[in-house]
């Protein structure tokens, strides 16, 4: 179970955690996924979009960028992923709260997002509620995006996080497909599953959770 804090700290900063079923088709991440905890570690590079243009991070303000599983750092086959795993994520602020203001909700970016959706990034399949796909490739990426400029691949005159992603999409095979929403069947108060229009891992359908 994810709450949407625990989503936004597996996708900003260090310890993405998914707890999968076994997937039904082979790709790398699925070999790297086992019965129980698979915790990964990530780093991650992020834009941000001030929508409402006031100069503030706040409600509506987007987040967006991709992250890189570096490690699995639990289970029998523990080890560095070698620049083969990344994802892409595009998250909306909801609500900025708590003693100091610290306290931040993200949720899947809406129709006035600036065409900052995982579809509108080029996301084949992404539904509104989706917020994170997950790519990877046996033998690795061709660059190593946390250290490395991919170059200027979609025409602009200089090199965008669009360059990033799309080194991720033309090259990656897609794993993950999700998002947060609530459902009933989830425990109520601030939890919330970590599903989305389209969860699936390897291919399958699957519950994320």
């Amino acid at each position: 179970m994810f709450t949407r804090k625990r989503l936004t700290a597996g996708l900003v900063g260090a310890g993405l955690l998914l707890f999968l079923g076994a997937p039904a088709q082979a790709s790398y991440f699925s070999s790297t996924i086992t019965p129980g905890l698979n915790d990964y570690q990530d780093q991650s590079r992020e834009v941000y979009f001030d929508a409402n243009g006031d100069g503030s991070f706040g409600v509506g303000d987007i987040l967006t960028g991709f992250l890189r599983l570096d490690d699995k750092i639990s289970g029998p086959n523990a080890g560095p992923l070698s620049n083969s795993v990344y994802a892409i994520f595009t998250q909306q602020i909801i609500s900025v709260g708590g003693s100091g203001g610290d306290v931040v909700e993200f949720g899947p970016v809406t129709a006035a997002g600036n065409g900052l959706t995982l579809g509108e990034l080029g996301v084949a399949g992404a539904g509104a509620n989706d917020m994170i796909a997950l790519y990877s490739t046996f033998g690795g990426f061709s660059k190593n995006l946390i250290t490395q400029s991919p170059g200027d691949r979609v025409g602009s005159t200089a090199v965008t996080m669009a360059d990033y992603l799309d080194v991720i999409l033309s090259e990656g095979t897609l794993d993950i497909l999700a998002g947060v929403y609530d459902v009933p069947s989830c425990s109520g108060g601030t939890s919330d599953c970590f599903q989305g229009d389209s969860a699936r891992v390897g291919g399958a359908n699957s519950g994320l959770i």
